[in-house]
C-alpha cells in the first residue's frame, strides 16, 4: 500500500490525495477493513496524516522508508519506458516521475 500511495503522490502537484479508503480497496482489490488496518499501522509509522475523510496527507521521506524496494525499481522502469517513447526534443511536458 505504501508503494501505491507512493506511485498516486507521483502524479498530483501536492502533499495532499483525495482518496477515500473504498476507493483505494478496489485499486489494490483487497477488502476496505484491509485497508482500514493498513491505513492505521501507515499513520502510526508517520508515513501518512489523514485528519478529514477522504484526504490523505503524505510524507514522502517516511512512506518511502516503509514501501520496499519495489517503488523505486518500478519508477526508475516506468521513466526508462517514458524517455525511450517521447522524441527527443519534444514539445510535450516530461512525464518522467520524481526521483
Amino acid at each position: 500500500m505504501a508503494r501505491w500511495l507512493l506511485d498516486i503522490h507521483d502524479r498530483v502537484a501536492d502533499s495532499r490525495i483525495q482518496l477515500t479508503q473504498e476507493a483505494l480497496a478496489q485499486l489494490l482489490g483487497v477488502r476496505r477493513t484491509t485497508v482500514t488496518l493498513t491505513m492505521r499501522k501507515l499513520r502510526e509509522a508517520g508515513g501518512i496524516i489523514s485528519e478529514q475523510r477522504g484526504v490523505l496527507e503524505i510524507d514522502r521521506t517516511r512512506l518511502g522508508t516503509i514501501a520496499c524496494e519495489c517503488y523505486g525499481v518500478m519508477r526508475d522502469r516506468i521513466n526508462r519506458m517514458y524517455d525511450e517513447e517521447l522524441p527527443v526534443g519534444s514539445h510535450m511536458r516530461s512525464a518522467r516521475l520524481p526521483e
